[in-house]
């Protein structure tokens, strides 16, 4: 595993693969930046983001971005001016607030919600569809995390790091629909929390554990296939990218609540697992 030269960051998030700019993105949440580059850190440059704390974003169809803020969703056009900001009407402030996201094959946008007290399932699943008509799919999750779907589409992925828990659903991917939410991964003590994940082309689950320096690769059956050190303990998300989609990337954060930090707290990583990734998805709207 190498670390990319750049500057450390306070929470990095969200890495995504931008195959047509050969380019990876992320966030820093506490910060409120976008940066983008080269898979070598090369072409660096970060952009500042007015309007909040930003949770998670993806790419557009039609370029730009989607960026879910903690409360609300925006539109950002291709020259980074936003354009316009999404109802949501299920959506509810005092008892919840954006996190991380991801695109289907059909350009629709998911997203979770987690309670601000990190404590109560008053978290939620959202589907926003590429003509912005959103629709709360699912509830009683405390802190919605990554979100990935199997290779063949039948199923969705959702890290709940509040209980610790990796949730599966039965997906319809021509309805966009949610079913039979059970648990596909539970983790102890040692394994820290799941946070960000990505699907690999083979069918296996690649979670960042935060709090415990290590990415764990699950298998279709929910079982640990493999874990790969990380020399940060606080791995935040994971995303695959290069011409080939055969890195894996890898974000951290540094500690904000009193645990000491280290040098490698909030950089960037890589690693290449010996197995690609699947591509990235933009949302349709």
């Amino acid at each position: 595993m190498r670390r990319i030269a750049l500057p450390q960051g306070r929470l990095l998030e969200g890495p995504t693969w931008n195959a047509a700019d050969g380019e990876l993105s992320w966030i820093d949440v506490l910060d409120q930046i976008i940066s983008s580059g080269g898979p070598d850190g090369s072409r660096y440059c970060r952009e500042p983001l007015a309007g909040g704390e930003p949770a998670s974003f993806v790419l557009r169809a039609g370029g730009g971005r989607l960026i879910a803020y903690r409360h609300r969703l925006a539109l950002i056009d291709a020259d980074a001016m936003e354009r316009q900001s999404i109802a949501v009407p299920a959506f509810d402030a005092d008892r919840e607030s954006f996190n991380d996201a991801g695109v289907d094959s059909r350009g629709r946008l998911w997203v979770g919600t987690m309670d601000p007290g990190l404590k109560s399932p008053t978290g939620a699943l959202y589907r926003l569809d590429p003509d912005l008509a959103c629709h709360r799919m699912d509830d009683g999750l405390v802190m919605a995390n990554g979100i990935a779907w199997s290779p063949d589409e039948r199923h969705l992925y959702i890290c709940d790091s509040g209980p610790r828990i990796v949730y599966i659903y039965d997906f319809d991917i021509n309805h966009g629909a949610v079913e039979n939410r059970r648990i596909f991964a539970r983790f102890d003590e040692n394994d820290g929390s799941p946070d960000g994940c990505a699907m690999d082309a083979e069918g296996h689950l690649w979670v960042a554990a935060v709090l415990a320096g290590q990415i764990i690769r699950f298998a279709p059956n929910g079982s640990i296939e493999r874990r790969v050190a990380t020399p940060s303990l606080w791995p935040t998300s994971v995303a695959f990218g290069g011409d080939t989609l055969e890195t894996l990337f890898i974000t951290t954060m540094r500690p904000y609540f009193g645990s000491p930090a280290t040098d490698d707290d909030g950089a960037l990583f890589a690693v290449e697992p010996g197995v690609a990734g699947l591509p990235t998805h933009r949302f349709g709207g």
